[in-house]
């Protein structure tokens, strides 16, 4: 198998981000302030823990036209009604 170093990096981010929103979950300080102290604490400013960085700004990049896209966080998706839209819109 082939050498993926964003992958490698992916992980480190989604393993980090994930330890940093559960403490700040405990003291009820907002998720959204939990990633970006993730950014902080492993990009080129703090640790440099992620090397490939055109790699992930393309990664957030894509994060940002979600979080544009998505009008909440943690919005519950409701199937029925997503198939409803998918099957009116096939049908037109």
């Amino acid at each position: 198998m082939g050498n993926f170093p964003i992958l490698k990096e992916l992980t480190l981010i989604l393993a980090v981000a994930l330890l940093i929103s559960f403490i700040f979950h405990r003291f009820r300080i907002p998720t959204l302030v939990g990633f970006m102290i993730t950014g902080i604490v492993i990009g080129p400013g703090g640790l440099r823990l992620i090397t490939d960085m055109s790699a992930v700004e393309v990664l957030a990049e894509i994060g940002i036209v979600l979080l544009t896209c998505i009008p909440q966080i943690g919005m519950n998706i409701f199937v029925e009604k997503t198939l409803f839209i998918v099957y009116n819109i096939g049908n037109n």
